[in-house]
């Protein structure tokens, strides 16, 4: 398989947006724990 340079870059700064994404998500969930839980089932959906 094939794959051109534009989609390898796309694909790593994806993947680097995502690391980011977690280790942000993480520091804000030790503040604030509740919002960034998943939901379980018969969990009622937070309010936006």
């Amino acid at each position: 398989m094939e794959v051109d340079i534009e989609t390898m870059e796309s694909l790593i700064n994806f993947d680097i947006m995502l690391t980011l994404a977690k280790k942000f998500i993480q520091k804000k969930s030790l503040f604030n724990p509740s919002i960034f839980r998943r939901k379980k089932r018969g969990q009622r959906k937070l309010p936006l």
